[in-house]
């Protein structure tokens, strides 16, 4: 599907027996196996109308940091879902709803023409908080949330519970990535380095992202929303399985002046900080000379708080 789940090569077949029972298996169902209960009215979801980010997400129990997945914005409507990436890629699928069973779930099928599968999904609402899980692949439904093999749980916060006064999102969609560089005086650290005018060369703010550049020198902000510490962690986890196969050596250390869990790496002029704040991970690179880390600390601490 769209958020970047990996696909099963295997064709699974589901129905319905006579018993009510859902049923998955490798075989087409006869005509006998169908019933009317796959017939359900488009309903159930309207609990879900709206739109909701993914916040965090975990496959395998591990955390999953992928922007095809995180920061996703999932639109419920009527008997529609549509799922847009921050990369701005989308998929509609119809829902039905399960007739029976706990804890509650719903069926998605894309809407064609699509590569994409559909499946059997579960989820729980908890005010402005919303869980789903789904198995790779769809080849059944999942029975809880807890970790199991192949299976995804995704954690997804209420668009409208998380845009501010000034109508930001401060989950990260939404939030001016560029204004947070300006004040916190990341276009002066770059003529510190390289007098001459930076220039803003990338931006999106639906993907709560910027990029500034000056002569010999770059910052990058990407604002992430993060529903706990578990994506600082799995993001973390990634550099140091990484680091053997840097072109460079390097270094992936605490950095305990931006909040618990945040972290630094270092190799060769590229300079990586990441923290938490509140429901946002915050991801500032550094194109800079080393010997600098005091001042490019100081544009870091400074972004995370104007969040």
């Amino acid at each position: 599907m769209t958020t970047g789940a990996l696909q099963s090569v295997a064709q699974v077949h589901r129905s319905v027996d006579a018993r009510g029972r859902v049923v998955y298996s490798d075989r087409p169902p006869t005509a006998a196996a169908a019933s009317p209960a796959l017939n359900v009215a488009p309903a159930g979801t309207d609990s879900l109308a709206g739109e909701w980010i993914v916040a965090s997400a975990t496959a395998n129990g591990e955390a999953v940091v992928d922007d095809k997945i995180i920061g996703t914005v999932w639109t419920f409507k009527g008997s529609e879902l549509t799922l847009r990436t921050r990369r701005g890629e989308s998929q509609a699928y119809v829902v039905k709803t399960e007739p029976t069973g706990l804890p509650a779930a719903f069926t998605i099928s894309p809407v064609m023409p699509s590569q994409e599968r559909g499946g059997p999904l579960i989820y729980d609402r908890a005010g402005d908080r919303l869980r789903v899980a789904f198995i790779d692949g769809f080849v059944a439904r999942p029975v809880d949330f807890q970790p199991h093999p192949k299976q995804v749980v995704l954690v997804l916060t209420a668009k409208s519970a998380a845009v501010g006064a000034a109508g930001l999102a401060t989950a990260g969609p939404g939030r001016d990535a560029c204004a947070l560089l300006r004040k916190a005086g990341a276009h002066e650290l770059l003529v510190a380095a390289w007098p001459a005018n930076p220039k803003t060369i990338e931006s999106s703010p639906s993907a709560g992202s910027c990029r500034v550049e000056g002569a010999m020198a770059r910052i990058d902000l990407l604002l992430i929303p993060a529903s706990s510490r578990v994506v600082l962690d799995g993001e973390r986890a990634k550099e140091v399985r990484d680091m053997p196969h840097w072109a460079s050596k390097g270094t992936v250390e605490d950095e305990p002046a931006l909040g618990p869990g945040a972290f630094v790496v270092r190799r060769g002029n590229s300079t990586v900080f990441m923290a938490l704040k509140g429901e946002t991970a915050v991801r500032i690179a550094f194109a800079y000379p080393q010997g600098h880390h005091q001042r490019m600390l100081d544009v870091s601490q400074r972004v995370i708080a104007g969040l």
